[in-house]
Order: C-alpha cells, then structure tokens, then sequence
C-alpha cells in the first residue's frame, strides 16, 4: 500500500449517475500516491503498507537498527519475514533514499 498524498473529493452533481437519483453518493479519488520512505518510516508508517503487520514492521526496524539503511529493494529479502516474492511484492511501495 502507498501513503496517499491528496485525495479529491467529488461534489454531489459529479456523483449522481442519472436525473432523478434519489440520494447522492460521495466519492472519494485518491490523486497520487508517495512511496514509504523505509529508512526513515516509523512502525506505524510500516503498516500502512500492504502485507506489512506488526512483526514485519518490528523486523524492518531491528534490521534497521542492526545493519543500518537499506540502499535497495535487493535487501528486502535479508529481513525475517521477507523472502524474494513477498519483496518484489513490497518493492514499489518504498524509497530507499539515505538518511541525511
């Protein structure tokens, strides 16, 4: 899952299919999506990604705190929990830039 970066909500009009509809059904229409930046995300962060619970997110933080940042998805997989499909899955939904 990616951390939504806006959201656009439609007005009534735009949500009513036809003339004469009865109630009105708001939407909401995620805009653009920022991936989670790994080195620097927090356990609560962590979960929001899909797949990710909380022991995942504990493992991500105490490899983390063992081995240092991540430099790349290559990683991944060196993280209990994580094996080479669940992180090809995870991938995308991260950055891996340096801390500062």
């Amino acid at each position: 899952m990616l951390v939504p970066v806006s959201c656009q909500s439609l007005s009534d009009s735009e949500t009513v299919a036809s003339k004469g509809s009865a109630a009105p059904n708001p939407t909401y229409t995620p805009v653009s999506f920022a991936p989670v930046p790994i080195n620097s995300a927090d356990r609560e962060l962590l979960m929001t990604v899909r797949g990710i619970g909380p022991r995942l997110a504990d493992n991500i933080l105490a490899y983390r705190n063992d081995k240092g940042p991540l430099s790349g998805s290559g990683q991944l997989p060196e993280i209990p929990g994580i094996g080479p499909v669940k992180a090809a899955t995870l991938a995308p939904s991260f950055s891996f830039s340096p801390l500062p």
